[in-house]
């Protein structure tokens, strides 16, 4: 059963939060302080759950990242119009100038550049931190203020706020249109946090003004579901296995758990269909290279051998044949 477990006093309006790679720290910017507290999260440490440490940044800091590596943090500083890249183990740190208001930070997945949101100017900021100068300033939509890049490297996706799209930014070095936006995508109302499921097949962004959340296909780079969810969702994560998306409902607050992520995948597959069940009425399904684990609920094994009987060992070509395994397995 899932509670809170428990309550660790931080500074003055905690906003961001990242988490190191090995899970050993917690890092939250501390707006009004102008200080990111540290927070030992490794449970057979002696300071578990308390804070450590407590670095002071520049004003207002909002965004927070950690490197793949963890050996860097980096922070966005509002009114200062910086981000500050700070060393985990010694605590140096170096300032960036970027763009107005900047807003949230993303690490590429090979820790090779940042991605920094600047509201104020509709543009985001890329930075190569080996160097940890501004490589590229991109033009997005109105008013950007969230930013993920896809596991795979290859896209950073934007929220627009004002301008109610996520703005797509090719990010793979290799391509003719790199650091360039190759499509924007209408979504709802004051779009505002960005997740990318751990495949790089779907984003999760959340829409401020109508209480929901787009589901948008990499494939297609369109929106293929709208969730329900509660009041002004603001941030949104995915879990490690890509079956769950947590959402925070600001103004209800309340945290939306949006499951059975799966049925989601089908209208974008394409492969030869393989299937079966597990002990416990769990299931799986291979569809190409693919591998999708069906968690056990009622009648998961008619579920699974009705949709699945009819394809197996045949290709999933068309959006109309997937789109009917989705609603037998929904």
């Amino acid at each position: 059963m899932l509670g809170v477990t428990a309550t660790i006093p931080v500074g003055n309006y905690p906003d961001a939060v990242a988490v190191s790679p090995n899970s050993a720290n917690a890092y939250v910017t501390n707006n009004l302080d102008n200080t990111v507290s540290v927070i030992d999260t490794n449970p057979s440490s002696p300071t578990y759950n308390t804070v450590t440490l407590t670095i002071p940044v520049g004003h207002f800091p909002y965004g927070v990242a950690v490197s793949p590596d963890g050996t860097q943090l980096y922070v966005t500083n509002g009114e200062d119009k910086t981000v500050w890249v700070i060393d985990t183990a010694t605590h140096a740190e170096k300032t960036i100038p970027v763009g107005n208001i900047p807003g949230e930070v993303a690490v590429s997945p090979d820790g090779a550049h940042l991605y920094v949101t600047n509201q104020s100017d509709n543009a985001v900021t890329v930075i190569n931190t080996a160097t940890n100068n501004v490589t590229e300033t991109v033009a997005v939509g109105a008013l950007p203020f969230g930013v993920a890049v896809s596991p795979d490297g290859a896209h950073a996706y934007v929220t627009n706020t004002y301008g109610n799209t996520v703005s797509v930014i090719d990010t793979n070095s290799s391509s003719p249109t790199y650091n360039t936006v190759t499509v924007t995508i209408p979504v709802g109302t004051y779009p505002y946090g960005v997740a990318v499921s751990p495949d790089s097949s779907l984003v999760y962004v959340t829409n401020g003004n109508n209480y929901t959340v787009s589901v948008i296909s990499t494939a297609t780079n369109t929106v293929t579901e709208t969730v329900a969810v509660g009041i002004i969702p603001a941030g949104v994560g995915v879990s490690p296995d890509g079956s769950r998306i947590y959402v925070t409902n600001s103004v209800a607050a309340t945290v939306s758990v949006i499951s059975n992520v799966f049925s989601w995948r089908w209208p974008d597959l394409v492969g030869e269909l393989l299937g079966g069940v597990a002990v416990g009425g769990g299931g799986w399904l291979v569809i190409g290279d693919h591998f999708y684990k069906i968690p056990p609920r009622p009648l998961a094994m008619a579920i699974i051998a009705r949709a699945a009987a009819p394809h197996l060992g045949s290709r999933i070509e068309n959006r109309e044949l997937a789109e009917q395994l989705r609603n037998l397995l929904s």
